[in-house]
């Protein structure tokens, strides 16, 4: 799948975080030298400001609740938590981080792997996540990403607390 910012050459001005990948509210940034990776939210046309937030600390919560759990913390990147974020500049060197919400980002570990949705992963498998991370207050896994390894799920990402519906 190509997404629209792929081609931009997009990064973090003065570091050596670039443009990784993006997702339906953020596009996620990374420097493979200090494997990190920071997920920044987008200003979105559908959606204001408010909503964002919502679903930011819905998703960062979820993070903090799976970090204290060793039984979770294993199956997640290293969360280091909300970060700022530097200007975002394109490939040409213009400065684009209007469209960006600078306060809305946060930073984990880099993880080398294939993710793909947890439904490709088998039911047993995306049941035993979904009742783990639930017994611990995660609860929107639905559409999380995950790395599989012979049909066993190592890691997750893009997950929250809640689904935060956007509403018109």
């Amino acid at each position: 799948m190509t997404f629209r910012n792929e081609a931009r050459g997009l990064r973090f001005a003065g570091t050596d975080f670039v443009y990784l990948t993006e997702g339906a509210y953020g596009i996620i940034f990374v420097d493979r030298g200090q494997r990190r990776i920071r997920k920044v939210y987008r200003v979105r046309r559908d959606s204001d400001i408010a909503h964002c937030r919502e679903v930011f600390t819905n998703e960062t919560g979820a993070y903090e609740i799976a970090s204290m759990q060793p039984e979770l913390s294993a199956l997640i990147p290293a969360y280091f938590g909300p970060c700022g974020v530097p200007d975002v500049v394109d490939g040409a060197g213009g400065n684009v981080s209007d469209e960006f919400h600078a306060d809305l980002a946060f930073e984990t570990e880099f993880v080398e792997c294939r993710f793909v949705k947890i439904s490709e992963a088998p039911d047993s498998e995306s049941g035993r996540i979904r009742d783990l991370f639930g017994r611990h207050g995660i609860h929107h896994v639905i559409d999380a990403s995950v790395c599989l390894q012979e049909g066993t799920i190592t890691k997750m990402i893009d997950f929250a607390t809640e689904d935060v519906v956007l509403r018109w």
